[in-house]
């Protein structure tokens, strides 16, 4: 309305503006009873536009909402937790005995097989010893058949013969263990995968204990989580979780629990869960974050509604529900008793029926009593 009458406003001093100078006293008089015949043909069509308005108020006074109507549906509620990520397969490999490194035969991020030699210590004293414990046999083997001879020909006495028997043997023994530290220079992969770093360099010492060479094989991966332990009777080994990263916001990985925890942690009274998990593009890395989803409720035909449309007061948890008295929309204050709730809904355990028509959308605006139009 106050756009029309600036516009006839505006209209008015634009024809007055726009009148001739030189016009008769006569023809301005003419002009302004014309001026005023097109006001007051303008003021009668404002008028009929107020009273459309008017009317139309007086027609629907009511509040606008949106209802939802109450059915059974399945529910589910879960659990976030933080995990991180091993690979299966993932080793920091060091030299099970002292030595010099003569050579490495792999590079960094160079593919292996299991068994393949990785890198060789000096063993040059080793080989030397084997030598001389290897001359030192073939004489001992030498006397302890002619002394066994000698003995089942009682020409010698038993301590004789088993004297020479104990030094054949002993020796035999230190040869196998020379043997074995020389096996022990050979460093071979522990399983087939990918040398992720080399730590020493050749012509530096190997000592056990400090890694040498970091092998990961990433088609088996890990996720680990520690759950709070009031979960746990809920979890249980083969339940079904999701896993997602938030490097890869778009990744979602579904699996299975196959390890839980026999121990709690005193210091933060959680227990650990262990997921394991196929790596196909190698896309998932050690140590990453991923977020792990269990589910630890589920019901089935439960009574549920959104969650934004509870509220409480002094008396309880509540909502409107809209009930049709003498043919008018009525809003009604409904008390409830309220279950679980997860995200975006919550389980209504009484106070609600199956096709009750609950206020989704204005509840807030809403009193008990008042009318509405849905």
């Amino acid at each position: 309305m106050k756009k029309i009458i600036v516009i006839i406003t505006i209209g008015v001093f634009a024809l007055i503006g726009c009148s001739p100078k030189e016009q008769s006293t006569e023809q301005i008089r003419n002009q302004i009873v014309e001026y005023k015949m097109q006001i007051e043909d303008l003021n009668g069509k404002i008028s009929e536009l107020e009273n459309s308005i008017k009317d139309d108020s007086t027609k629907n006074n009511s509040l606008k909402v949106e209802i939802l109507t109450v059915g059974t549906k399945n529910f589910e509620h879960h659990i976030d937790v933080t995990g991180t990520i091993d690979a299966d397969l993932h080793a920091l490999i060091s030299p099970e005995m002292n030595g010099q490194i003569t050579k490495i035969y792999v590079k960094e991020g160079q593919k292996v097989n299991k068994g393949q030699i990785l890198a060789k210590l000096n063993d040059e004293v080793l080989r030397n010893n084997l030598v001389q414990l290897q001359t030192g046999l073939l004489l001992a083997d030498t006397l302890y058949q002619k002394k066994k001879k000698l003995y089942e020909q009682k020409v010698i006495s038993e301590i004789e013969y088993l004297q020479a028997k104990n030094q054949k043997e002993s020796l035999e023994d230190n040869i196998n263990v020379i043997k074995s530290q020389i096996r022990l220079t050979t460093i071979v992969a522990p399983f087939s995968g990918i040398v992720d770093r080399i730590y020493l360099k050749e012509g530096e010492m190997g000592v056990p204990g400090r890694t040498f060479i970091q092998m990961v094989n990433l088609s088996q991966m890990i996720a680990t989580a520690d759950v709070p332990e009031n979960y746990l009777p809920d979890l249980k080994i083969g339940d079904q979780v999701k896993l997602t990263f938030p490097t890869y916001p778009d990744l979602e990985i579904t699996n299975t629990i196959y390890q839980i925890g026999n121990v709690i942690d005193p210091n933060n009274r959680t227990f650990r869960v262990k997921i394991l998990f196929s790596n196909k593009e190698s896309k998932i890395k050690p140590n990453m974050i991923s977020i792990i989803r269990f589910q630890d409720f589920n019901a089935e035909n439960a009574i549920v509604v959104p969650t934004n449309s509870l509220s409480q007061d002094i008396s309880g948890w509540f909502l409107f529900v809209v009930e049709n008295k003498e043919n008018k929309n009525i809003a009604v204050k409904k008390y409830v008793q309220i279950g679980i709730s997860n995200e975006k809904e919550t389980i209504i355990t009484s106070g609600l029926s199956e096709g009750d028509k609950i206020i989704s959308k204005g509840q807030n605006l809403v009193k008990d009593g008042m009318e509405v139009s849905i």
